[in-house]
């Protein structure tokens, strides 16, 4: 070479974890690794499907592969048509819950900041109240809060089940 060094960076590693919020039936989906089981006793697991249409995380019977589930075994729970996708931000907050896009951070009912995806950064930030507007001058990058883990900030709730914590900041 003509004596310039190489700069090399090496992404952190972390988890890859989703969640979506079905926007019809009201109600929050975690695709995960682990099977859990249902009222009657049955064992499952919700995985994320990405493909050419999309995305849809689906309940599958836990002993098999989705391409060998028939129609009739599984379940669509949420996909891009009627959801809103989320990700892990592979930080946890102070009790060791994991934060995704979407959470509200605080601490009781006390708001802080939501977790926001900043498209043009292509990563993890923070707004700060107000919420009644998206103004970018509220907002932080996620990685200058990588302390977070011995803050007091913990996730309080998230923008889809616990919208009232937003409208009643004193923040």
């Amino acid at each position: 070479m003509d004596g310039r060094k190489l700069m090399t960076y090496k992404l952190p590693k972390r988890e890859m974890k989703f969640r979506a919020w079905n926007l019809e039936t009201k109600t929050m989906h975690y695709a995960s690794k682990e099977p859990h089981t249902d009222d009657e006793g049955y064992l499952w697991k919700t995985v994320l499907l990405l493909d050419y249409d999309g995305w849809s995380i689906w309940r599958v019977p836990e002993n098999v592969w989705y391409r060998g589930v028939k129609a009739d075994e599984r379940e669509l729970l949420v996909n891009y048509e009627n959801g809103i996708l989320m990700q892990y931000t592979g930080l946890k907050d102070r009790k060791g819950n994991d934060i995704y896009e979407g959470d509200i951070l605080g601490e009781d009912d006390k708001v802080f900041a939501v977790v926001v995806w900043i498209a043009e950064q292509t990563r993890f930030g923070l707004m700060f109240p107000p919420f009644d507007s998206v103004d970018k001058s509220r907002m932080a990058l996620m990685d200058w809060f990588d302390h977070w883990q011995y803050t007091d900030w913990q996730v309080i709730g998230n923008i889809f089940e616990n919208s009232d914590l937003l409208n009643n900041n004193d923040g």
